[in-house]
């Protein structure tokens, strides 16, 4: 009887394992999706920068247009 009952418990355990391991496995994969998405993240936030430094200097050059047309009525 005590071999039986020993029997039931390992094979309890050993379910539990089991879903343990298949549990770590869904985590490692969601990890591997956080990490893409992270660095899909980090891919934007450089393209925001470029755009906003493409923008602050447009936006330099046509706050200074007053200025150039100006000269180039002066000189005709």
């Amino acid at each position: 009887m005590k071999k039986d009952h020993l029997e039931v418990l390992l094979e309890d355990i050993d379910g539990k394992m089991q879903a343990l391991a298949e549990g770590m496995s869904l985590l490692q994969a969601d990890s591997r999706e956080i990490k893409k998405s992270v660095a899909h993240i980090s891919k934007i936030e450089d393209d925001i920068k470029a755009i906003k430094a493409a923008v602050t200097d447009h936006n330099r050059v046509l706050d200074d247009h007053g200025v150039r047309i100006t000269s180039l009525e002066h000189a005709a």
